[in-house]
């Protein structure tokens, strides 16, 4: 029904379209005047002469079938009366594979776009959704026959839950094999044979260099003909790898990336600097939004909402039995009672190392789902991740060569301050319907601080010199040159209160690094050190509080309770508690700790009332930034400045910090996503009278917790209507999995990988030829004694081995490995 996204969603899946207006993607306004089921297009050969010959005709038909809510099935046919010969030689499944490429293309687009039309309402949609063209017609026209006959219903033949599922990681969500290749026996065919032929393949590699090895002397005796089976081997190995890839992509999964022109590489790539401690009048310029349009974002404005479903995770069957979930509703401020603003607070994106300026980058924060990306005047902006005209999200689009964002369903242009700048549906000569305040897309202030990308998650005019009086959280060794910073970023199964708890516990994260690596125990300087030697048992050096004499040793009179993990008590003192945060002491030589609402948590490795004595000696803090996303979910941005003496630092890789780092984060990351359901079953403001906290060590805990309830009455303050329930507890692997929480949001991470991928395969190939030479040499002067043919075979073998070695490194580091504390 909607020809007009077919350049731009479906970009490099056709041939260009003829009448291009200047535009990349040759977008052309369409005079919609095609039946709703049928598409019927007939290419005439020779429209001179009439009926000479039978036409040629080619028919699409497609059949749409509602299965359950958020579900449906696709059943296509092409008959046509041409070209019919192809199909005697080309097989089904070959068909299938460029069909898919297609359907996978604006998968993930209409999956996030029916989860907004629910936010909004159905009855609301033409309200939330600006068609101004032609292009639209045959979408009014259904929308307006669904409403009208069916009332915005499907009528299911058995009682349905209407709430849609949650979104899935994206590869369950592009998943071929379940969602095809199960259901059609021409792909199921293909799949079985391409595996057997991958397998026979690696067996055929092995076989002829065997072949090689015995024949030689007798079938093979030139130089040229060991050389060519060699080659053919080498080939066979190869083909299998490639095989394999070629089955993964095509049976299984394979992501669509809209990727921004190369044009917009040859633009200056300086990104901005990072703004000073003072905010004068010409600072204040870098602010994203100076100029936005008085447009609010789509989710509020002055529609009549319904609640988001993508972040409950409710089965129909237990909906139908419970209380249905309801939205939090956040409670007035009784006179003079202080209550913390969260709409009036600065929230960080993303590190600006990991956001590759050729395309956009889709985060949600407070439960907005917002836009990040670099335009035309160098700046990175922060806007609304919803295209006004159809709900699709923008950060799935592209960058195009004029620094603007395009969306990837219609290819809507878009400027740093939100406006439209080209409507490619509109006609040129007509109306400019891309002026219009409706084609705007909400922009929120943005700026980049200590190089990481915040953002103000209000739109209001009032709201564009917030910098001015507003600023986030400056911390000058980030911008420190004398200083090495690492950053780093993870999504997690658990909410706000819990991933705060865990960073007022888990100070040390940002030290394993110097425990591991240098083999330091000075950097025993942690936030909870009670809980390290259980949580993460294993994983740092073990250590005896001094200040507790007598725990380890055995008394004439008694014996002392002790254990193989030595545990201690640990002194914390609070000061400076109130609605910004609070100040906490951690005794002697323990350094300094700082809770700035609502994000921010900073520690100093030294005492406070040594800072100033200490400048000349090595330094090093912490800062962590803790993001509520979504009810259950959190995300997680660290920055660990170390001072230039800290010399590992320059020669270990980003990746492997992140490595390490998420070893230690998995190992209590189970722990924490069922604590906060046992708090949600005990009540959150009962915590107190559910938990047992007798000593000093959860000192900071319970003042957070304070903070928590006093000041924002166990509530965050969404800025979204959010459903008031936790998602479903998934399976351990795609709780603690790491490629969709981290590697695919780490530029370092996510390179590391390719090249692990690359080098494993190139061992294993080199394994096959390293033996493959071994029997080409046999009995020349290139491989004469005993000693040199052992040391081939032991290369070859190692080689073979390592790339074992290295995959088994890969699964366990870039994307899942359990974590088990009894075997600790």
């Amino acid at each position: 029904m909607d020809p007009a996204h077919v350049p731009y969603a479906h970009k490099g899946r056709r041939a260009a379209q003829d009448g291009d207006r200047g535009n990349q993607r040759r977008g052309v306004p369409v005079n919609a005047r095609q039946g709703l089921l049928q598409v019927r297009r007939a290419v005439h050969d020779d429209q001179g002469k009439e009926k000479k010959k039978k036409q040629p005709t080619v028919m699409l038909v497609f059949l749409c079938i509602p299965v359950s809510p958020g579900r449906s099935r696709l059943v296509w046919a092409f008959p046509r009366n041409v070209g019919v010969w192809m199909d005697k030689i080309i097989p089904r499944w070959y068909y299938h594979i460029g069909q898919n490429a297609i359907l996978d293309s604006d998968i993930y687009l209409l999956h996030i776009e029916e989860r907004n039309f629910a936010t909004v309402g159905l009855d609301n949609w033409q309200k939330a959704c600006y068609v101004p063209t032609s292009s639209d017609n045959m979408i009014i026209t259904f929308r307006n026959w669904f409403r009208k006959y069916c009332k915005h219903q499907i009528g299911w033949a058995t009682p349905i839950t209407n709430q849609l599922p949650p979104t899935p990681s994206k590869d369950q969500l592009l998943d071929r094999y379940w969602s095809h290749v199960m259901q059609c026996t021409s792909c199921s065919g293909a799949l079985k044979k391409m595996k057997a032929l991958e397998v026979a393949l690696q067996v055929a590699s092995v076989a002829v260099v065997g072949f090689l090895a015995v024949a030689k002397g007798t079938v093979v005796t030139s130089v040229v003909q060991r050389s060519a089976v060699v080659a053919a081997a080498v080939l066979c190995f190869a083909a299998s790898r490639w095989l394999a890839n070629f089955i993964e992509k095509n049976f299984y999964f394979q992501d669509y990336k809209a990727m921004a022109p190369l044009s917009l590489l040859l633009r200056s790539g300086a990104r901005p600097a990072s703004l000073p401690l003072r905010v004068d009048g010409a600072a204040s310029q870098s602010i994203a939004s100076l100029a936005a349009p008085p447009r609010r974002p789509w989710i509020g404005r002055g529609v009549a909402l319904r609640l988001p479903t993508s972040v409950s995770a409710v089965s129909a069957a237990e909906t139908e039995t419970e209380t249905p979930p309801v939205a939090e509703e956040v409670r007035a401020p009784a006179a003079g009672e202080e209550r913390f603003d969260w709409l009036d607070q600065w929230y960080p994106v993303a590190p600006v190392c990991d956001l590759d300026p050729r395309k956009p980058h889709g985060k949600m924060v407070l439960g907005l789902r917002v836009v990040a990306w670099f335009d035309g005047g160098g700046e990175w902006r922060v806007v609304d991740d919803a295209c006004p005209h159809r709900l699709a999200p923008l950060s799935e689009g592209r960058v195009d060569g004029k620094g603007r964002l395009q969306c990837a369903y219609h290819g809507w242009c878009f400027d740093g301050h939100g406006s439209c700048q080209f409507i490619p549906q509109a006609p040129a000569l007509g109306p400019p319907v891309h002026k219009n305040s409706k084609a705007c897309v909400a922009s929120y202030p943005s700026v980049v601080q200590n190089n990481i990308l915040w953002f103000y998650p209000r739109t209001e005019p009032e709201y564009r010199d917030v910098l001015q009086r507003k600023r986030p959280p400056y911390f000058p060794d980030l911008d420190d040159p004398s200083f090495n910073t690492v950053f780093g970023v993870r999504d997690f199964p658990y909410g706000y209160r819990n991933a705060l708890a865990i960073l007022l516990r888990n100070g040390h994260i940002g030290m394993q690094l110097d425990i591991l690596c240098r083999g330091s125990i000075a950097m025993q300087n942690l936030m909870d050190p009670a809980h390290v030697p259980y949580a993460h048992k294993g994983l740092f050096p073990q250590f005896q509080d001094k200040e507790d004499p007598g725990r380890y040793n055995i008394h004439l009179l008694s014996t002392v309770e002790f254990d193989q993990e030595r545990g201690g008590p640990v002194k914390m003192k609070i000061e400076e508690a109130n609605i910004d945060g609070f100040l906490s002491i951690q005794g002697e030589n323990w350094g300094h700790f700082r809770f700035i609402a609502p994000c921010t948590i900073n520690r100093s490795e030294l005492p406070l009332e040594t800072l100033e004595k200490q400048q000349q000696q090595p330094q090093g803090m912490l800062v962590f930034l803790c993001i509520p996303v979504a009810p259950g979910r959190s995300r997680v941005i660290w920055a660990f400045p170390q001072s230039v003496s800290a010399w590992p630092d320059k020669f270990i890789p980003r990746w492997l910090h992140h490595m390490v780092t998420n070893t230690v984060l998995d190992s209590d990351l189970y722990l924490l996503h069922i604590e906060e359901r046992n708090f949600a079953a005990v009540g959150v403001d009962k915590w107190q009278k559910a938990c047992y906290v007798p000593t000093s060590s959860d000192n900071m805990i319970i003042t957070f917790r304070n903070w928590f309830r006093k000041y924002c009455k166990h509530q965050v303050g969404w800025a979204t209507p959010m459903v008031n329930q936790l998602p479903t507890t998934p399976t351990k692997d795609q709780l603690m999995e790491r490629y969709w929480s981290h590697v695919m949001q780490c530029t370092s991470c996510s390179a590391a990988l390719k090249w692990m991928r690359a080098m494993e395969v190139a061992l294993q190939v080199a394994s096959v030829a390293v033996v493959g030479f071994l029997a080409a040499g046999k009995g020349t002067t290139v491989v004469t004694s005993a000693v040199q043919r052992a040391a081939v075979v032991a290369a070859a073998a190692l080689c073979f081995a390592a790339s074992r070695w290295l995959a088994n490194f890969i699964e366990k580091s870039f994307y899942f490995q359990d974590y088990v504390h009894a075997y600790k």
